[in-house]
This record gives structure tokens, C-alpha cells and sequence, in this order.
């Protein structure tokens, strides 16, 4: 059962010196028909896996070798390209994912799907919660459109703009503007003010070729960093100066598949093929970390987050071929002040 029974505040709280969050784990999933994402609940106690057919994997971070319960979809023929549990304590059993057209929302602790949104006219791309409004999700398409929804309304949509002249990829809310809203397109990035669209508040050519990940900083409302997956350069931006990055990471690799500021200090993390790094953003001259052991490529990561008395710990869960042939999760522990 999905209860939250060892969750207290923002992250796992149960026997905390006997919690998986200590531990460095490899799971493997050759029995669930999982694909290429997945995210960590905002309590830090769950996982969902994305799969097949609209579906939904949960498994219990602290027992995480069977999954919880599986979130099925009767009426949905593709698989699941996204999944965002609400970022907010008041809906936390509350999941948003998308497979091709369809945007569904579901309830993960009573183990059923909430509403389906099927306004896009061609596949969504992205999907953010509100790091504000716990009820506001936004979806972005590969048909130029931005929807805004209010999820607990029978007729759900807020706003809906027309984003680029070419088709929307990644999004996300800015962790300080509770107005404010970016998004990328192809090589672009776009800043939306919501008081404002018929035109975006700020736009930056960031790079050459599609972009690969977008990440706002937890510790400055106006910067933001790009990558992509063909340049091995992560580049750094302030919204108010967008002609030049203000800072670039070179990982020194062959491409960033993946970058974005870690929820606990000033830093960075990247992704690059098998090599998954930690940086300091004040000095990006070499990593601090080195997360060692991933067998093949790594396809998305996420955080947990344990809280005790003196620290925060956080947990780095990579998703990706553990063996080869399996698809899986890689639990390993940071320690941090």
C-alpha cells in the first residue's frame, strides 16, 4: 500500500540509518516492459517507471526489488515518452505523464487514473508542474504549442500560445518566478511570461543543434543552462544578457545528453554517455564527483533526498542498461552538508 508511512516532510524518514538511501543498489527490470524514463516522488519513497501501452510502474524506494502497483492504461497503444510526479507535498501521490497525443493524470495511492487531456495535435514533448500552483500543469508539443492546465476543472485548459515557429522539445518552470516559464526549440530557448504571449519575454541561440536538456538554477532566478547531445559544452546563461553564455562547462566528452543544477548547492550535474559528473558552478574546472559503475548508457536521472537532524543526504538514481540487455536503476548515496 501506498501510504507514505516512512515519509516525513520533504524526504524518507523511516529507520533512517537502516533507509536504501545508505546504500548503493542495481535493479533490474527484465520482468516489467519499462522504457526510457521515470521519476522520484516528491517524498522520496517511491519511483515511477515509465512503460508500454500508457502504463505506469511503482516500486517502494525502501523495498524496491517488486513494484508496488501497476498504473494501466486499457485505451493507449503507445508507450509512456514522460513522467512528473507533482512536485508539491499537498499532491504528492499525484503522476502526469505522456504517451504520444495523450497527457493522463493519475493517483498513484488509490492506484487509477484522475482525468485525460487530449488537446495536442501532435506528440508532447515535455510536461512541467507549477513550482507554485500545486493544481497547474504545462505540456508542450511537437505542434508548437505551450497548453497550461488546471487540473482540478472539468474543462482544464488556462492558457494556450503558439511557443516557436518550429516545434517544442523541453520546458520547465523558473524555481523564483512564479510567472515566468522556459522552453527550447530545436536550438533556441524561449522565456515566457505569462502575463505577456504574444511574443516571448527573451529568446537565446544556444546552440547548433537540437537541444538536449534545460535546467533553471536553484540559487539564481535568472540563469539557466543548455546542452546538447552533440556538442560536449554546457553553457550557462543570465536571461537579462542573452547574446553570449556567461560561463561554459566543457565535460571534455563527446556530447551532454543530459545537464542540470542539483537541488543542494550550487552545482551541476552532467550526463554523457556512461560518465555521470558532479561540478562545482562557481568553478567549473574539473568535477568534484565522478558517480562510477555505469555498465552502458545512462538515459535520464533524478534525486532522493533523505533529511536528518545535522544534514541532507541525497540519493542519485540513474536509468539506463545495467547489464546490457536490461533496463534498470542505479541508487548511489552523496553526502552532502
Amino acid at each position: 500500500k501506498m501510504n507514505g508511512s516512512h515519509s516525513s516532510g520533504g524526504g524518507v524518514n523511516r529507520n533512517i540509518s537502516e533507509s536504501t538511501v545508505f546504500q548503493n543498489i542495481v535493479l533490474q527490470f527484465s520482468k516489467l516492459q519499462v522504457k526510457n524514463t521515470f521519476a522520484v516522488d516528491v517524498t522520496g519513497n517511491y519511483a515511477a517507471l515509465a512503460g508500454q501501452k500508457g502504463d505506469l510502474s511503482i516500486i517502494d524506494l525502501e523495498d524496491p526489488w517488486d513494484p508496488v502497483k501497476k498504473l494501466s492504461s486499457a485505451d493507449e497503444k503507445y508507450s509512456v515518452n514522460i513522467v512528473e510526479w507533482s512536485c508539491h507535498q499537498s499532491n504528492r501521490s499525484l503522476i502526469a505523464s505522456a504517451a504520444k497525443k495523450t497527457v493522463r493524470l493519475w493517483d498513484a495511492e488509490r492506484g487509477e487514473q484522475i482525468s485525460r487531456m487530449d488537446k495536442h495535435s501532435r506528440s508532447v514533448t515535455d510536461l512541467a508542474w507549477s513550482v507554485f500552483e500545486p493544481h497547474t500543469l504545462a505540456t508542450i508539443s511537437a505542434d508548437n504549442y505551450i497548453f497550461m492546465w488546471d487540473i482540478r476543472t472539468p474543462k482544464p485548459i488556462l492558457k494556450k500560445w503558439a511557443c516557436m515557429w518550429t516545434e517544442g522539445s523541453l520546458m520547465e518552470w523558473n524555481r523564483f518566478k512564479p510567472r515566468i516559464l522556459g522552453a527550447t526549440h530545436d536550438g533556441y530557448v524561449t522565456i515566457w511570461d505569462l502575463r505577456f504571449l504574444k511574443q516571448p519575454k527573451s529568446k537565446i541561440t544556444a546552440h547548433n543543434s537540437k537541444i538536449s536538456s534545460f535546467s533553471w538554477s536553484y540559487c539564481d532566478a535568472d540563469e539557466l543552462l543548455t546542452s546538447s547531445a552533440t556538442e560536449p559544452k554546457c553553457k550557462i546563461w543570465n536571461t537579462g544578457s542573452t547574446n553570449q553564455p556567461i560561463k561554459i562547462l566543457d565535460t571534455q566528452s563527446r556530447g551532454v545528453f543530459k545537464g542540470a543544477y542539483t537541488p543542494f548547492g550550487n552545482n551541476i550535474l552532467t550526463v554523457s554517455n556512461r560518465s555521470v559528473s558532479l561540478w562545482d558552478a562557481d568553478d567549473l574546472s574539473s568535477s568534484v564527483h565522478e558517480f562510477l559503475g555505469n555498465i552502458d548508457t545512462v538515459i535520464d536521472f533524478d534525486w532522493r533526498k533523505v533529511q536528518s537532524e545535522d544534514e541532507s543526504k541525497y540519493q542519485l538514481l540513474t536509468w539506463g542498461k545495467v547489464c546490457y540487455t536490461h533496463i534498470g536503476i542505479m541508487m548511489k548515496t552523496l553526502a552532502t552538508k
